[in-house]
Parts: C-alpha cells; sequence; structure tokens
C-alpha cells in the first residue's frame, strides 16, 4: 500500500543473508565447527525454507504478518526451529551410530514416560494431518501438525536422556523414536517444499 516494491530475488538473498549470520554466530559459540562452505550451504536451505513456512503455516484466509525476527526465530513456529530440530536428532543417530548403537522398534514398550507418550501420540496424528490438509486444500495443517511433533520431542530432549539412558532397552527405544521423529519432520518438510540439513 505505501508502493514499497522489494525484488523477490533480492528478499530471498536478504534472508540468505541474514541466515548466515545466525547460523555463523552459532557456529563460533561452538569453536567454529562449521566452514564458509557449509555455512553458505545451509543457509541457502534454511532461509529459503523460513519464507515458504512463513506463508504456508497460516490458513489460505488468515492474513500473513511478515517480520523477520520471527521469520528467522530457531525457537518458534518457524522452519529455521523444525530444520534445527531435524538436525539435533541427526546428530544424536550420528553418535549412536559412533558408539555401536541402534534403535529396536521391539523395545518400543519401554516408552512410558509422559514426554515421550506425547511424541508418539503426536507422530501417530500425522497421517491424518496429511489426509486433511490434502482435502482441504490447506498446507498449514502439515506445517502445524510437525511443529508440534518437534514441540513434543525437544520437551522429550531436555528431559530424557538418550545414549545415557538407564538400560540398553530404553536407549534402544529412544532412538527408535528419535529416527521415528527424524522420518516424520524430513517427510512433512518436503510435502511443504522445504528441505533439511543433517547439521546446523
Amino acid at each position: 500500500r505505501a508502493g514499497n516494491i522489494i525484488k523477490l530475488d533480492d528478499f530471498l538473498d536478504k534472508t540468505t543473508e541474514k541466515t548466515a549470520e545466525i547460523i555463523r554466530k552459532n557456529s563460533e559459540l561452538r569453536g567454529g565447527d562449521m566452514t564458509d562452505e557449509q555455512i553458505a550451504e545451509v543457509s541457502e536451505v534454511v532461509g529459503l525454507g523460513a519464507v515458504t513456512y512463513t506463508y504456508l503455516k497460516a490458513g489460505r484466509e488468515k492474513d500473513i504478518f511478515f517480520d523477520w525476527d520471527d521469520m528467522l526465530d530457531f525457537e518458534g513456529d518457524t522452519a529455521p526451529y523444525l530444520i534445527y530440530t531435524y538436525a539435533r536428532i541427526k546428530s544424536i543417530l550420528r553418535k549412536a551410530e559412533d558408539q555401536g548403537f541402534a534403535g529396536n522398534i521391539d523395545a518400543a514398550d519401554k516408552l512410558t514416560a509422559e514426554d515421550e507418550y506425547a511424541v508418539i501420540r503426536s507422530l501417530a496424528d500425522f497421517k491424518d494431518a496429511v489426509v486433511k490438509a490434502a482435502e482441504s486444500y490447506e498446507p498449514f495443517m502439515i506445517s502445524r501438525q510437525i511443529a508440534l511433533i518437534a514441540r513434543n520431542f525437544n520437551r522429550f530432549y531436555n528431559n530424557s536422556r538418550i545414549l545415557n539412558a538407564d538400560s540398553e532397552e530404553i536407549r534402544d527405544a529412544r532412538l527408535k523414536l528419535c529416527e521415528a521423529v527424524a522420518d516424520c519432520l524430513k517427510s512433512g518438510l518436503d510435502m511443504l517444499g522445504i528441505g533439511v540439513v543433517e547439521k546446523m
């Protein structure tokens, strides 16, 4: 309405640039564990994903309020948060593999804690969310469900030991739960046209 025009290329470049700044700072806090090339590659996936997610997480008839900080928030209802959760899980699984551990679906009956059940329930509801999204032409139903899965997983992650669980069975069951969450997040983001990265 104000007559200001932003070219799409410039907008996407700016998004990628801002994303790179955040990822570079996070890498520096970890001792500089990412190269400039890695930062550039991750920033492009996360930046473009952030734009896509911002426009798809609202219903077709809802207004969209654009804000750089909200769109690139690694703790909010954003693509960066979802992609970071996926990368965090992949890091756990890599560490498990290095130690010779693997998930085991046969130990799933050991997942009895409230936080674990919340993750499992949200995973079980993913299929229905996809069907409803397709039937109503509303992608936000998928974004809403994978956001719930990510929030539930991170609550579980913060409250539970995975690699150092109390028993091998619990460890292997939790690793299988991690695998399921990673697969679901990747599938959901893919349906929204958003990529993932293995490390952030």
